[in-house]
């Protein structure tokens, strides 16, 4: 037997689904202005058996919408982030960390560590043009022939 939710818990439920953060939810649809309070309810709300339901329930939903705007949105940036969502939501997480190497060996000195998340769609572009240019570079060092 499905219980209803109250309006708070409805409109945090709602709001978390839209931020991904409970916290912020929480501020948002309750009489609290303290982020540790906040962050307590948020936590309880989503071990409460029927926000849990209520999640299930609207996540077919939010697929169906988060792969419109895959598809069908008006700029590169949107459909970007809406099939990284979509990636993320599926397990398919990028690693956090990526090593640089050349030919499979690691490069002598400093590895360059780049934190993935944390990069535009423009600057993530912006490194796979460079490492395409560095590793035509190496091929063309050693002798072996690219792409291009």
């Amino acid at each position: 037997m499905a219980t209803r939710l109250t309006k708070k818990e409805k409109g945090f439920v709602d709001d978390w689904l839209e931020l991904g953060n409970a916290t912020k939810a929480a501020l948002r649809n309750y009489d609290t202005k303290h982020y540790s309070v906040a962050g307590a309810i948020g936590c309880e709300n989503l071990k409460k058996q029927k926000i849990i339901d209520y999640i299930e329930s609207q996540s077919a939903g939010a697929a169906l919408r988060m792969n419109e705007l895959a598809k069908n949105a008006k700029t590169e940036q949107v459909r970007f982030a809406a099939n990284k969502d979509l990636l993320d939501r599926a397990g398919h997480k990028p690693k956090e960390n990526v090593d640089l190497t050349s030919g499979g060996e690691k490069i002598k000195g400093n590895v360059l560590k780049v934190d993935l998340s944390k990069l535009s769609y423009e600057e993530l572009r912006e490194l796979a043009s460079q490492m395409d240019f560095a590793q035509r570079a190496m091929q063309n060092k050693s002798g072996h022939k690219g792409n291009g």
